[in-house]
């Protein structure tokens, strides 16, 4: 139960974090964004590692370790590789295309919205690709307690989502944050909320 309350206190840092970020404030928000990561990370591993097992079938754990490569992959890309700024204008070739808009707003520092990859998709990919990686995770170790800490991190994670869309980002982006959220859905694509709208 401590590190699934560990866990938590990772996403409620990071919350703490944006919040420090959307005021200006750089040193507090690189200290609580690197407090989220060491009560998260340790606390992942360790329920992964240790702790009560689940009597599962070998093939479940099997195919559940082998959907965890693809799972970690989309989660390296949704934290990671889809948040890479663009080149700067200067120093794209003649053949590259035009950007299409301004994705820099002033006073957003390094950060930009991302619209490529998983970013095309949502805006807040890291949600759940974070959420089948650790289900994955969790059945290929057999983990109860890394299930049992799906639901509540689960929950943090969309409360950090929601409060990021709400408070973070528009303080950070401006009025370039309203066009964003107008083109990219919050969590479910373009694509399935139209499936789901046909009769």
């Amino acid at each position: 139960m401590l590190l699934v309350l560990a866990g938590c206190s990772g996403f409620f840092l990071m919350a703490l974090s944006g919040l420090a970020e959307g005021r200006g404030r750089r040193l507090p928000r690189v200290l609580l964004a690197s407090g989220s990561f060491i009560a998260f990370a340790p606390a992942f591993i360790l329920l992964a590692a240790a702790g009560p097992r689940l009597a599962l079938p070998g093939a479940l754990r099997l195919a559940a370790l082998l959907l965890s490569v693809p799972a970690a992959w989309l989660l390296f890309r949704a934290l990671v590789l889809d948040l890479r700024p663009p080149r700067h204008p200067a120093a794209a070739g003649p053949a590259d295309p035009a950007p299409s808009g301004p994705r820099v707003p002033p006073g957003a520092g390094p950060r930009f919205l991302s619209e490529r990859g998983l970013y095309a998709l949502c805006r807040h990919p890291g949600v759940p690709a974070l959420c089948g990686f650790q289900a994955c995770v969790a059945l290929a170790a057999a983990s109860r307690g890394l299930l049992v800490a799906l639901a509540p991190w689960t929950a943090c994670n969309l409360a950090l989502a929601a409060l990021e869309d709400s408070f973070t980002f528009p303080a950070v982006f401006g009025d370039a944050y309203s066009g964003y959220r107008a083109r990219v859905p919050f969590m479910i694509p373009n694509a399935i909320r139209h499936v789901r709208r046909k009769p």
